[in-house]
C-alpha cells in the first residue's frame, strides 16, 4: 500500500497522468508564446512569475501550480486562449482561440 492507503500502482498511475497533463499544457503554452511572439523572459515578466519558474515548467522539471495557470488565463492578452490551454479545444463562434495549426504542429500538438 502507498502512503495514502492506495495500492502502489495507483500512485504510479496518478503521477503518470499528472506528467501527461503537464506535458500537454507545456506544449500548448509554448505554442501560445510562439503565436504571440513572446520570449521566455518577456512572457514571465508579462504574467508576473520568475523566469526560472517558467523555464522549469517548459523543460518539464516542474508541474505548474494552479496559481501559475491562473496568471496566464487572467492576463488580458492571454484570456482568449483559456479554453484551449486547459482542454485543447476551441468552441466555434466564441471569443476563445488557439494558435495557428503550423505552430501547433511544430510543438507536436496537432
Amino acid at each position: 500500500m502507498g502512503h495514502i492507503g492506495l495500492p502502489l500502482n495507483t500512485t504510479v498511475i496518478y503521477h503518470a497522468e499528472e506528467r501527461k497533463t503537464s506535458m500537454s499544457l507545456q506544449k500548448r503554452l509554448k505554442s501560445i508564446m510562439k503565436e504571440e511572439r513572446y520570449s521566455q523572459r518577456s512572457f514571465a515578466e508579462a504574467i508576473g512569475i520568475p523566469l526560472r519558474s517558467l523555464e522549469d515548467f517548459l523543460s518539464e522539471r516542474r508541474v505548474p501550480r494552479a496559481a501559475f495557470v491562473m496568471k496566464i488565463t487572467n492576463h488580458p492578452q492571454f484570456k482568449k486562449y483559456t479554453l484551449w490551454l486547459m482542454t485543447g479545444e476551441v468552441v466555434p463562434n466564441s471569443s476563445q482561440v488557439c494558435p495557428s495549426e503550423s505552430i501547433q504542429k511544430k510543438y507536436g500538438i496537432n
